[in-house]
């Protein structure tokens, strides 16, 4: 069966990049025959993934709309479109204005409890639309969309817990081995609010705790702007380096210096070095679609530490998380409201993480549980379940996929 695939290039290291480079070798291995319209991939030099053709995109049309009818070309039998449900959108209608009439399936993920008009629009014309969550799936069919489930995975075999005398080898190497190590990994965006980490971290030293670093895995400067569907040319980094040095915490806030931009990545293996690293991660966005880096962190015996924000993120990490309650709200453009932890209640948390997990028996027993809930998540789970809805996508699937 011919797949055409649309979502971020396995070549970037984002969310949608990390799914399809863990899902496209399980197609292909399953006797899928997958061309990819990879976004975010601006290197016409790199165009093959595992015997996936890779049809780059140009900067100046960072959808790919010029490469729809390459992919066309290639006579696909179904199209998988993994994205924002927005995006989804953009690429299902101009398919069909092209004539395409095989399905469409979009998987996809959902924030909040309320979908736009346009996002329901999108939802209605997929031949199958399937969630990333529970939580999504709950949203889908509250609106009268007959939807799926399917979780994404975790690579157990590259994300995997170490002895403390490994972990102090990475920490000296890395220059931590003195300090207790927070973690946040997550691209610079506004919606992944990464300032709070860095004024959590002035009133940390203000409560006279000093021997912390607060690591986050991101490019902490404003780059280039870009197209958004429904909102133009835009910019939607923070400029953390200057905020850090404003707030004094340089020696504590640290960024990668081997990152050339938001899509950019590391080596597999340094990723993970510095995840195994840390002694809590700490995900502050008010709200995620999924969260890989969640069930990566919990696949390394890492405890996490997020907002209590009975949807998506306390769905994935479940008891294993430290989850932090708050009463402030935020809302988006779409209405959707958030718990919105401040930075002082993330550095109240902190300061509390910092001295519950010094008890070395506490942090064993956060590691195990954190360890024992990422099992839940595998790509060859997340792959299989895709397998079957693709070959079954003639039509409604049976009732039994709409709870995994």
């Amino acid at each position: 069966m011919r797949v055409a695939l649309i979502t971020d290039s396995p070549y970037v290291a984002t969310g949608f990049g990390t799914t399809a480079k863990n899902l496209i070798p399980l197609l292909m291995d399953s006797g899928m025959e997958v061309t990819q319209l990879g976004i975010y991939h601006y290197d016409e030099c790199r165009t093959n993934f595992h015997d996936t053709n890779i049809l780059p995109v140009s900067r100046q049309d960072s959808m790919g709309m010029n490469n729809l009818r390459d992919l066309l070309e290639t006579r696909p039998d179904i199209v998988l479109i993994i994205h924002e449900i927005i995006y989804a959108g953009v690429w299902t209608r101009a398919l069909r204005s092209m004539g395409y009439s095989n399905p469409i399936i979009g998987f996809v993920p959902v924030y909040g409890p309320i979908l736009t008009k346009r996002e329901l629009i999108t939802l209605r014309l997929l031949d199958l639309p399937i969630a990333f969550s529970e939580y999504g799936l709950r949203v889908m069919s509250n609106n009268n969309i007959d939807c799926s489930r399917i979780y994404l995975g975790v690579d157990h075999t590259l994300f995997s817990p170490i002895s403390y005398d490994e972990r102090d080898k990475i920490k000296h190497t890395l220059g931590w081995d003195s300090f207790f190590t927070f973690i946040y990994i997550a691209r610079n965006r506004w919606n992944k609010q990464q300032p709070k980490l860095v004024r959590a971290a002035r009133m940390l030293i203000d409560m006279g705790i000093t021997d912390f670093r607060i690591y986050m895995h991101c490019v902490p400067t404003v780059m280039s702007p870009h197209w958004i569907p429904g909102m133009g040319m835009m910019s939607q980094e923070w400029d953390l380096v200057a905020l850090r040095k404003e707030l004094d915490v340089t020696d504590h806030v640290l960024f990668p210096d081997d990152l050339e931009d938001q899509h950019s990545g590391v080596r597999d293996v340094d990723l993970v070095d510095r995840l195994r690293s840390a002694d809590c991660v700490v995900h502050v966005a008010h709200g995620e679609g999924f969260g890989l880096p969640l069930v990566e962190s919990l696949a390394c015996g890492v405890p996490v530490a997020c907002t209590a924000d009975g949807r998506v993120m306390q769905e994935i990490v479940g008891d294993a998380g430290i989850l932090i309650d708050t009463d402030h709200m935020i809302k988006d453009a779409s209405g959707n409201t958030y718990k919105d932890v401040q930075p002082e209640e993330w550095a109240q948390t902190m300061a509390r993480i910092y001295h519950d997990l010094q008890d070395k028996s506490r942090m064993c027993n956060h590691r195990r549980i954190a360890y024992e809930r990422s099992l839940v998540f595998d790509w060859k789970i997340t792959s299989a379940n895709i397998v079957d809805h693709i070959r079954n996508s003639g039509g409604v699937p049976p009732k039994e996929w709409h709870h995994g």
